[in-house]
């Protein structure tokens, strides 16, 4: 990796749950724009993945990374928990 490049992965908090929607967006096949985000928002088998996240059994993640001048980022999140 030279100076140009840096990764930076942390874990997912609650705070993240606007980009967390977003990438969720993106796995659906979705286009990410914010009608996508809405229509993600309200289909029981997406929410599971943003919904009241950061219970305990949840696991996330967030990366990102800086290549030259351009950013690129990624993000998951998984319940294990049972509401």
């Amino acid at each position: 990796m030279t100076q140009k490049e840096a990764v930076t992965i942390r874990p997912a908090t609650p705070n993240d749950a606007p980009f967390l929607w977003r990438v969720l967006t993106f796995a659906a096949s979705m286009e990410g724009h914010a009608d996508d985000v809405t229509r993600a928002q309200s289909d029981p088998d997406l929410r599971l993945f943003v919904d009241d996240y950061g219970r305990d059994g949840d696991v996330g993640g967030v990366s990102l990374v800086m290549f030259r001048r351009s950013a690129h980022a990624a993000g998951f999140s998984h319940s294990i928990s049972k509401k």
